[in-house]
């Protein structure tokens, strides 16, 4: 039920309990027990014509299936998760990227919480507490070192070429890009 059918629904149940109050009870004068006898009824009988008017509306009309787009299905399906390789190229471990919007690369040190942490990583000494930030912005993924003693590298998936990045400065990556962070290689999938 919508709010004001239910709001409807309780002052006719309020104008029953009235009716029925100011039946047993005396309140010494007539006139006032006759008057909120009255006031009830009205109630009571006003929630039940509003009730019924609005049961005799006809259900409004299912609304109609939206068409997928044309190039909807040809999209790509996006980056939605990181993977640590291995240097022979298996999955160590995967990270998801679903409903994500930044992650910080790292390793956790005490207090220190990365959302990436590369702390068993055999390169984890060349790796910093916050070495890189993964973030997403306008529907793409950018990756940016935050001036890390010994970098980080971007292998794209395009040309294979190997591009170090520049503190500070945000690099859009793709499927298939290739992080390296001291050495070790995260892959965007």
């Amino acid at each position: 039920m919508y709010r004001k059918q239910i709001t409807t629904a309780l002052l006719g149940i309020t104008g029953i309990i009235l009716t029925i109050l100011a039946s047993m009870t005396d309140l010494g004068n007539p006139t006032v027990s006759g008057a909120l006898m009255a006031i009830g009824i009205v109630l009571f009988l006003w929630a039940v014509v509003s009730l019924i008017h609005f049961l005799r509306q006809p259900a409004p009309a299912p609304l109609p299936a939206l068409a997928p787009e044309e190039n909807e299905s040809d999209a790509p399906a996006g980056i939605t998760q990181l993977n640590w390789l291995s240097e022979k190229g298996d999955i160590l471990k995967s990270w998801n990227l679903f409903n994500r919007t930044g992650l910080v690369i790292g390793r956790d040190y005490q207090e220190n919480m990365v959302d990436i942490d590369l702390e068993k990583s055999p390169y984890a000494p060349l790796i910093d507490i916050e070495h890189a930030v993964l973030n997403y912005a306008n529907s793409d993924w950018y990756i940016e070192d935050l001036a890390s003693r010994n970098g980080t590298q971007l292998c794209k998936a395009k040309d294979g070429r190997k591009y170090q990045l520049t503190a500070g400065e945000p690099c859009k990556v793709e499927i298939g890009d290739i992080i390296i962070v001291g050495m070790t290689q995260l892959e965007l999938a």
